[in-house]
């Protein structure tokens, strides 16, 4: 897997990639990341309380805290146009099983593809705050309603950040669910990329998932500029419904080896919505593979 050395933006990898090759480029903020306490976390990061978990039942119906209606004005949503092409055929549907101690309790979501093995998602998709860390999850890239040309892989080994399963704060809303070898291997990748605040403010971004308010397992995609950046998350007026957390928030046009590359994970609600920002410890926690 190619990497690139911080503040680099370009550069030749040292071997020739596959055109499935994933990539990371991590462009550092002046000076070290400093992780910093849970506490400071919550105290240094944006405003939250008005902010919506974002989480569609299988039944059609919002979990608890969740917002329903996330469109930010005029619908800008359209239906993806051919769900086996890259970058859609990258993005996955996903159903999430979870226990509530008497019941099995089943949700939908979205993730993307960083390897054939790794699916990156939201944190919430796979620890949730009442039910805790997820049974199972299904994963179907491509799927449009009824099709699943690509077909379907159950995991039941994931990654959450620490600090997410404690408090569930959101500024550690990521997570990875690692898929059974050898995986899938009919798409090229999502890249990652952690970009410094001012070349984030005002970028083109597109984003694409599976919104709970459309017919079952249909993907919707919609574009549109990032509206404001903290250390951790930016937001955005794009429009997004239930079902569509851990969607990847990428750049609009290709780059690299011909991939696109996930700038944030969508997880939030409220208009603006918003996404867990691509930063240099996240790069670093998520995992490529089971270990």
């Amino acid at each position: 897997m190619p990497t690139y050395s911080c503040g680099q933006e370009s550069g030749a990898p040292t071997a020739a990639p596959s055109l499935l090759e994933h990539a990371i480029i991590s462009v550092c903020e002046p000076g070290p990341f400093a992780e910093r306490s849970i506490a400071g976390m919550e105290r240094a990061g944006p405003d939250l309380a008005g902010a919506r978990h974002i989480s569609s039942r299988l039944d059609a119906t919002a979990h608890a805290g969740a917002t329903i209606m996330d469109v930010c004005g005029a619908d800008d949503r359209v239906p993806v146009p051919d769900a086996t092409k890259y970058p859609f055929s990258a993005i996955c549907f996903l159903e999430m099983t979870f226990w509530d101690g008497t019941a099995e309790q089943s949700y939908i979501g979205t993730g993307f593809l960083f390897s054939g093995t790794a699916v990156y998602t939201a944190g919430h998709c796979i620890h949730d705050k009442t039910f805790g860390l997820a049974r199972r999850i299904r994963v179907y890239p491509g799927r449009n309603g009824a099709a699943m040309p690509f077909g379907v892989l159950t995991s039941s080994s994931f990654y959450v950040p620490p600090e997410w399963v404690a408090s569930h704060t959101p500024d550690f809303d990521y997570g990875a669910i690692l898929l059974p070898s050898p995986g899938f291997s009919h798409t090229k990748f999502f890249g990652m990329e952690s970009r410094p605040a001012n070349y984030l403010a005002n970028e083109p971004v597109r984003t694409a998932g599976y919104p709970g308010d459309m017919p079952y397992a249909t993907p919707y995609m919609v574009e549109g500029t990032v509206a404001s950046v903290t250390a951790n998350r930016f937001a955005y007026m794009i429009d997004t419904m239930g079902g569509q957390s851990g969607s990847p928030v990428f750049t609009k046009n290709m780059y690299g080896f011909g991939n696109h590359f996930t700038l944030g994970i969508h997880c939030y609600g409220g208009c603006p919505n918003s996404a867990t920002r691509v930063i240099p410890q996240v790069l670093e926690r998520l995992p490529t593979k089971a270990a």
